[in-house]
């Protein structure tokens, strides 16, 4: 979405007007904000996401009547977007082409359950760590390692952060710290690998 929407914020000065509009300018991350939580209240339902997305356009011209009932413009009597109003057509029927144009728009079913892929990204990190692609492994190597993995990764899901931030100073200037991250050595492979043929033998 925001490649479409890049296209009507911003381009040269001869085609102002044209393919785009400053009034649009302060919309992209807006909009993708406004459209990601309306991937997260669909809740699985097409048609919903499809009505809620449709709300964008009204929302910036000061119509919320069918926003989303608990957002902040329906319940906050003083709201004030931060964004300006649209008030031109010729904005409106760009940003109404650049949300036609949308993947999300166009393919509503593979985003109206609002699901984020970051366990799956974490989880293959950790399989590069077990699985590492310049050694060839045998088939039961193999299967050990990625049974490594996975128990390796369902110890430290939803764990607590384990790095710290500091605020920069004259000494640190951008407040970094040294991460604390668990070392996956031969030792630790070995006790999660006692620990696996001990859940099999039970």
């Amino acid at each position: 979405m925001k490649n479409e929407l890049k296209k009507v914020t911003e381009g040269p000065k001869k085609t102002h007007n044209v393919n785009w509009k400053t009034e649009l300018d302060d919309k992209l991350i807006a909009v993708s904000k406004h459209a990601h939580w309306a991937t997260i209240d669909s809740h699985g339902d097409v048609q919903a996401l499809t009505s809620k997305l449709d709300t964008i356009i009204p929302h910036y011209k000061n119509n919320h009547l069918n926003c989303i009932p608990t957002s902040r413009c329906r319940t906050d009597p003083h709201y004030q977007s931060s964004c300006n109003q649209i008030t031109d057509p010729i904005a409106e029927q760009l940003l109404h082409k650049a949300l036609a144009s949308s993947l999300i728009y166009k393919n509503p079913a593979d985003f109206c359950y609002g699901k984020d892929t970051h366990y799956v990204d974490s989880f293959n990190n950790v399989l590069n760590i077990f699985q590492d692609k310049r050694i060839a492994f045998s088939d039961k190597e193999y299967l050990s390692q990625s049974h490594l993995a996975v128990l390796h990764w369902n110890q430290n899901v939803n764990r607590e952060c384990t790095s710290e931030w500091r605020k920069p100073s004259a000494a640190n200037s951008i407040g970094k710290v040294k991460k604390n991250y668990k070392k996956v050595t031969y030792q630790y492979r070995k006790n999660l690998w006692e620990r696996f043929k001990m859940k099999l033998l039970n």
